[in-house]
Parts: C-alpha cells; sequence; structure tokens
C-alpha cells in the first residue's frame, strides 16, 4: 500500500470523525515521519528503523507522541484493510506497533497553581465577572479552554452542562454558584462576548486571548490547562475517586486520570518528612547507635 494515501486516507476518517482540528494536524504531524516516497513500512524493523531516525531529532516526550500516533495509525490500517492478518481471517488487533514497546520517557507531573496563585488571579487578574468565570469554570469541573469556549446556555441545566469534548458530548457537574453568574453572562445564548468589539461572541482564539491578559495581570505563570489539572489534584487531595474524575474530565483511560492519585503520593512523602513525630526523637546521638 502506498503510504501517501495510506495517510490521505487515515487523515479523511478522523476528519470524518469530526475529531478537533488540532488533534488532526497532531496525527499529521507525526505521519510526517513516515517515508513518502516509498510503499508503507510494515515490518517491525521498518517501523523501528523510522522511530530510531526520527528519535536522534527529538525529545522524550515528542518520540512518545510518535509512537503514539503510528500505533494508532497501524491498529486502523488493520481494522480498515485487513493488513498483516491471515486471509480470511478479521484481524482483532494484529499489527507491526504492536510489538514495538513504548519509548522510553522521565515521569513528569503536572504542573497546579497554588491557593496563593489562584488569590491573584482572581483578584488582580479579573476585571469582570467574565473573567472570574473563566478561572472558576476550570477549577471547578475541569474543562479544557476549547470546551469552554464553545459552551453555549441551550446545553446549561440546573446541575450540569453539556459539552463537546475531544471524545465527543459529555455531561459534567457544575456548581449551583456558578450557574448563576454563566446565566448572566454574555447575550442569550453565549456566555463569552468581547468588551473591546461591540460585544461580539468570542471565538476560542479570543478566549485564549482573555486568559493570557489574565494570566499576565496576576504575574502568574500558567493558563487554563493548569488550572484543569488544578482541579484534578485538589479533587483527589479533597477525598474524590479516580473514576469519577475520569468521567468528568473525559479521559478515555482511567491509566491517565491516575497521575493525580501520583501527585497525591508525592505530596503525601513531602508532609510525612515535615510532620512525623518521630523527626523530634532521631537526634544524631540515636543514629550512631
Amino acid at each position: 500500500m502506498e503510504t501517501k494515501k495510506a495517510i490521505a486516507a487515515f487523515l479523511t476518517s478522523r476528519q470524518a470523525r469530526n475529531l478537533r482540528p488540532k488533534t488532526v494536524v497532531f496525527y499529521r504531524w507525526g505521519l510526517s515521519y513516515l517515508p513518502q516516497d516509498l510503499v508503507l513500512p510494515s515490518t517491525i524493523e521498518d517501523l523501528e528503523l523510522v522511530m530510531a531516525q526520527a528519535n536522534k531529532h527529538l525529545m522524550s516526550e515528542s518520540a512518545h507522541d510518535l509512537w503514539r500516533v503510528l500505533r494508532i495509525f497501524h491498529k486502523w490500517l488493520a481494522r480498515r484493510y485487513h493488513l498483516w492478518c491471515e486471509p480470511g481471517r478479521h484481524p482483532l488487533h494484529p499489527h507491526p506497533m504492536q510489538e514495538i514497546d513504548a519509548p522510553i520517557r522521565p515521569p513528569r507531573l503536572p504542573k497546579t497553581h497554588t491557593t496563593e496563585q489562584i488569590s491573584r488571579l482572581l483578584k488582580h487578574g479579573c476585571r469582570s465577572r467574565r473573567d472570574r468565570l473563566m478561572v472558576l469554570l476550570p477549577l471547578d469541573n475541569g474543562i479544557r479552554l476549547g470546551e469552554l469556549a464553545a459552551i453555549s446556555k441551550d446545553d446549561i441545566s440546573p446541575d450540569t452542562m453539556r459539552i463537546q469534548g475531544k471524545r465527543g458530548i459529555r455531561e459534567v457537574p457544575l456548581s449551583k454558584e456558578l450557574l448563576h453568574d454563566l446565566l448572566l453572562e454574555g447575550t442569550a445564548h453565549h456566555p463569552w462576548i468581547s468588551f473591546r468589539r461591540s460585544r461580539q461572541v468570542l471565538t476560542e482564539a479570543g478566549v485564549r486571548l482573555a486568559y493570557e491578559r489574565i494570566f499576565d495581570r496576576a504575574d502568574v505563570h500558567g493558563g487554563p490547562h493548569t488550572l484543569r489539572h488544578t482541579f484534578a489534584y485538589r479533587y483527589i487531595m479533597n477525598g474524590g475517586d479516580v473514576f469519577t474524575l475520569q468521567r468528568i474530565l473525559g479521559h478515555r483511560r482511567v491509566s491517565t486520570t491516575e497521575i493525580y492519585v501520583t501527585m497525591q503520593t508525592r505530596d503525601l512523602v513531602e508532609q510525612h518528612r515535615r510532620f512525623s513525630p518521630a523527626q523530634e526523637f532521631i537526634t544524631a546521638e540515636w543514629r550512631l547507635l
């Protein structure tokens, strides 16, 4: 099968699923590392060579992203065209990328905001109810920037709101205080409007710019996705379980959500080192015994 035709068919299928444009661009980036002037690499050795050559120029996170893209692409090819399977048999999941282990990458925990930083965002970064809602909504349910920008008042109910996420529509909980303010903000259908351009509805780019201004005024490094991480981390720290958090965040796999449990364990260790009662009895004299 020709590489260019296979890539074009795959990207068309992603667009047909109505995936976010950024996701399609991400796939296109990863597939650009395949040799474009040859027949599709179809053996484990061919694909390992592709990854080995690309990894010379990629950081560990990007190398892992490339592996993910190639894995998704070849799984799709196996389903769509029944490649790499015996004649007359439907492939359950056989494809060469399944035999290639993920590149090693150092663990990287998400960054979160402190209580002091959140207070600065609300006190110094926000100049309107709209700004405060933009800060508090991700802290209330971990909504992504693109999901927040696409909110319609028609999708808001007394306890939840329906949002268009990366993997389709889902319901997320909404605090009553924010529900009240959200319904008062903006137009009859859209909460996010521009104060500088005759109250036009903000695009996703406009919402992103509003966040940049909020964070700049507060002199806080981060953005809406850091607020999302802060929600998830504090949800676990406050006693929430990982499975409901997975549904709220819209994660496909619970393993993605479990990173926040890891963060909790890290903080437990730090707290233990600070407050363990044994510390006052572990003197230099006792350590020498």
